[in-house]
């Protein structure tokens, strides 16, 4: 432990590259199921819904 925790720049450009990719990986899931459930409102029945 001979060097304190130093915060360089590609140390932050990785670590919010990966954030970025987490957010990116469950916005891709969360918009694609939010569209196969209306898709799939849509084919039961078209006037059941609200």
């Amino acid at each position: 432990m001979g060097e304190p925790m130093r915060l360089e720049g590609w140390h932050v450009v990785v670590f919010l590259a990966l954030v970025l990719m987490a957010v990116a990986v469950v916005a891709v899931v969360f918009i694609a199921r939010w569209i196969l459930q209306m898709a799939k409102g849509r084919t039961d029945g078209e006037g059941s819904g609200p």
